[in-house]
């Protein structure tokens, strides 16, 4: 009778044991989402802050250089600059620049387009899977899966 009791006990244990990892490998499923996103998005802010300098030479060669011209440069090689900052800047600077008629110029400006449409993307992207792995982890048996594997919060 003793032997069947520390059996089922046993069984117990083990079942919450289990339990408690499929917990944590949902939230690391959805922690590890988050932060490949965050991985792509260093690297698309890499990619443009690459081609400015395309950008910049592209347009020195068809016209003066601007104060938006000289700001973007400025950003460019400042490593403290946001990157909100940065991309008003470029949205002014091509606001400005419309009748620039070189397709160097033209060929950076549509790239950066591009990457900033996959940076907003991913930034929406980004925000609905972290708002799914903060609110998973408020959760009662999350928050115990959470506090037991000491899960990180996301800023």
């Amino acid at each position: 009778m003793i032997e069947n009791l520390f059996l089922i006990i046993g069984a117990i244990i083990i079942i919450i044991f289990i339990w408690l990892f499929w917990l944590r490998n949902s939230l690391m499923r959805d922690l590890i989402a988050v932060t490949q996103i965050q991985s792509i998005l260093k690297t698309d802010f890499a990619k443009r802050r690459d081609i400015i300098p395309y950008l910049l030479e592209s347009y020195k060669a068809a016209s003066e250089p601007t104060d938006l011209w000289r700001k973007l440069l400025d950003l460019r090689s400042r490593t403290d600059s946001s990157q909100t900052e940065i991309l008003e800047t470029l949205q002014g600077f091509f606001a400005s620049s419309q009748s620039i008629k070189n397709i160097n110029f033209h060929e950076a400006k549509k790239n950066i387009s591009d990457l900033n449409k996959h940076i907003e993307a991913s930034n929406i992207e980004i925000k609905a899977k972290s708002e799914i792995y903060s609110d998973l982890r408020k959760r009662f048996p999350y928050s115990l899966a959470s506090a037991i594997f000491s899960l990180p919060e996301l800023s």
